[in-house]
């Protein structure tokens, strides 16, 4: 029984430490994936923008069936480590399962923290019309993430201005 509540310590602090640098580091990519590309092909803006279009969709579908096999295939795992537990087992998996739960909006609260504050440190450093042309982007993005299927409150997921952040 002590192995296994180790192993489950290990495990859960593992998947939220991963959990928490993937979230960290994903909105480190930049806003403009097609830039290289279109210098490379030195695309008009008008095939640029059209490229962008092409692959905004083919990204968003692409990540919208990956999220639903994954759930999927999640779902099917569940079960099958289900029945093969006694109902006392069942219990403490499902207890795990909770633990795990609660890892991951942690690691996802404290990175939506972490933007949060940068987010708000950027705007004091910036001018008024910098601070615009940031709110714009921030909104921007916040807007791309909705049309992508991202909660809004995701981690890279920025607020709509800095003081929504704060409440």
């Amino acid at each position: 029984m002590a192995r296994r509540a180790i192993f489950v310590a290990c495990f859960l602090a593992a998947l939220a430490a991963g959990f928490a640098a993937g979230v960290a580091f994903s909105s480190w990519r930049g806003a403009e994936r097609g830039s290289f590309m279109g210098r490379e092909l030195d695309l008009s803006p008008e095939q640029a923008e059209k490229m962008h279009g092409i692959w905004d969709e083919a990204m968003k579908k692409r990540r919208l069936m990956h999220r639903e096999q994954a759930d999927a295939v999640k779902a099917e795992r569940i079960e099958a480590v289900k029945s093969l537990l006694d109902e006392s087992e069942v219990a403490e998996y499902e207890a795990i399962l909770a633990a795990e739960q609660a890892a991951r909006d942690a690691a996802r609260e404290r990175s939506t923290e972490i933007f949060d504050r940068a987010s708000e440190e950027t705007m004091q450093i910036l001018n008024a019309e910098q601070q615009e042309k940031y709110m714009e982007f921030v909104t921007q993005r916040r807007d791309r993430h909705r049309r992508n299927g991202k909660r809004e409150d995701a981690p890279g997921a920025a607020p709509s201005t800095p003081q929504e952040s704060e409440d």
